[in-house]
């Protein structure tokens, strides 16, 4: 077949001698189109298009006039992409999509490209000194989902402290410092608890990620920053684990009240003794992972530990109890009316912040899901004690107009606020089939209807720790949408011609404030709203 397709490629006329053609049909469609910059409309020349048709993309260059063309395209649906050295794509992802159906050429498909920017600077010391081989790295603040090149980068200083981060897509970015080097130790310092390291420190000077300000990078322009780099004290802990469950490998990870991990990790001695090192001033939880092979297969146990580790210098002989995990019941009932197929519902236990400010994306506190028996019933095993929220789902379509009204715990409802995992939780969990509905449907600024754009609900800030109320749906061929099963409240709705970023950041209603569409909900309401749509990289600062 690999001969057969060589073959086939190497009788492919002159005229697509700069092309691999994807597909050896000579039935297929020919996709021409041009790569142009935006603004301006000037052709880009030498650009690597790509043209995605399974693992191995086919790629074409764009000639002096910007064009570029596939023969023999197989009918289908493909993903286009195009690159060029000081250009980033701006086209959306629903332009990044071509159909092509049988017999019908595809003619001037317009790939768009804006000069990409650069952030470029100055690392020092304390006394303005510039530092040598110091990473500095720029990640995107509006795409940290996306894994795109163009949204992040890294360069090392030189010796004269100097970096420059190139080829960057215009947008604020996150940039932070950071170097292996060991700082001067004096005598003074020498005498103290811990060690003087260089910090990870986030522009413009600061180690705490929260208070870092953000570099907006234009198309085109350099963005010039200088910022220091600042030294911390790290501590050392020493001690044991006691009360550890069944044998196997063993590994202690700390995570911060942010549900960051805070150390790589220590393996434990045979009786359970660990040493961690290098850790900044702070409060941590300790956390057991455990690896044990059940009937030959590999299985991980997570383990929290007491007590916290608050942090302020050297602690030695530390004693870690392991907290038992827990069994959490419950039992699902309707407000009213029959009872559905339960057996078609699951739940989701998910940890919060210690201080119930947010979900924890750490690796190390993943949700436990179970399914629910026909009776309504439910057991959550293996549950870690702590703060945690409870989510419905189904897997059945015929359930969308259901939502999880109440969660109780002894007739007090933890539903937005979550509650604390602990021997003997029993949750009564209350739905209703008459669940609010929004539609509508989404138009550019011409008033045409928009197609696979993304319609998306957030809740008021009482509700934002749920992740079940921040619901997506496409937008069909007509632009229309509709999304069933919406709690009761106020929601935030709004349509993205591509949405890359993490909708859930409290930043992300503030990036579009005036573009979005407030629909205030009652049990059972249907709502009809008109969206524009919000073009790709409109969002403002």
């Amino acid at each position: 077949m690999k001969l057969l397709l060589a073959l086939c490629c190497a009788l492919i006329t002159s005229a697509f001698a700069f092309q691999n053609a994807p597909g050896p049909q000579s039935s297929g469609a020919i996709v021409r189109g041009k790569v142009i910059q935006d603004p301006g409309g000037q052709p880009i020349r030498k650009a690597a298009v790509r043209l995605m048709v399974g693992p191995s993309p086919f790629t074409a260059t764009t000639d002096d006039e910007g064009k570029f063309a596939f023969a023999d395209v197989n009918p289908g649906r493909y993903q286009v992409s195009v690159e060029h050295p000081g250009f980033v794509e701006t086209s959306s992802a629903r332009k990044s999509f071509v159909s092509v159906e049988a017999g019908k050429d595809v003619a001037e498909l317009v790939l768009l490209m804006q000069p990409a920017g650069v952030i470029t600077g100055k690392v020092l010391d304390r006394d303005g000194d510039p530092i040598k081989g110091v990473r500095v790295t720029a990640i995107g603040l509006k795409s940290p989902r996306s894994i795109g090149s163009n949204h992040q980068g890294s360069e090392t200083t030189n010796d004269l402290g100097e970096f420059r981060i190139s080829d960057l897509a215009p947008g604020p970015y996150e940039v932070s410092a950071t170097s292996s080097a060991e700082p001067p130790q004096s005598k003074e310092t020498k005498k103290q608890d811990g060690r003087i390291v260089y910090a990870t420190t986030y522009y413009p000077g600061t180690i705490e990620k929260g208070q870092a300000t953000s570099v907006e990078v234009q198309p085109g322009n350099e963005t010039p920053i200088s910022f220091g780099l600042l030294t911390t004290r790290v501590y050392r802990v020493t001690g044991r684990v006691v009360g550890m469950p069944a044998a196997g490998m063993g590994r202690l990870m700390l995570t911060s009240h942010e549900g960051e991990v805070a150390s790589q990790g220590s393996e434990l001695g045979g009786d359970g003794a660990f040493t961690l090192t290098d850790l900044l001033p702070g409060s941590y939880q300790a956390q057991l992972i455990t690896f044990t092979f059940d009937g030959g297969k590999p299985s991980a146990k997570i383990v929290r530990l007491a007590p916290r580790i608050e942090l302020d210098h050297d602690l030695v002989g530390v004693r870690l109890q392991a907290e038992p995990a827990v069994l959490v019941r419950g039992k699902f009932r309707m407000d009213r009316g029959s009872n559905p197929e339960w057996g078609k519902l699951n739940v989701t236990l998910i940890p919060i912040g210690d201080n119930t400010s947010q979900v924890f994306e750490s690796p190390f506190d993943r949700p436990i899901v179970s399914g629910v028996n026909s009776d309504g019933s439910f057991e959550l095993k293996d549950a870690p004690t702590g703060p945690h929220l409870l989510v419905v789902g189904s897997s059945s379509n015929n359930l969308r107009d259901y939502f999880t009204k109440a969660v109780e715990i002894n007739g007090h409802d933890v539903t937005d606020s979550g509650f604390e995992v602990q021997p003997g939780t029993f949750l009564d969990v209350i739905i209703s089939a008459n669940g609010a509905k929004i539609e509508g449907v989404v138009t550019d600024v011409k008033g045409d209807p928009i197609p696979d754009a993304t319609v998306l609900t957030i809740p008021a800030n009482e509700h934002r720790l749920r992740p079940d109320l921040y619901e997506q749906e496409k937008t069909n061929a007509n632009g229309h949408f509709s999304l069933p099963g919406l709690n009761p409240g106020e929601y935030s709705v709004l349509a993205f011609e591509d949405l890359e970023e993490d909708f859930r950041q409290p930043t992300f209603l503030k990036s579009y404030e005036g573009m979005s569409e407030k629909v205030q909900l009652g049990e059972g309401d249907r709502k009809s709203v008109a969206l524009k749509v919000i073009p790709a990289q409109s969002g403002t600062q």
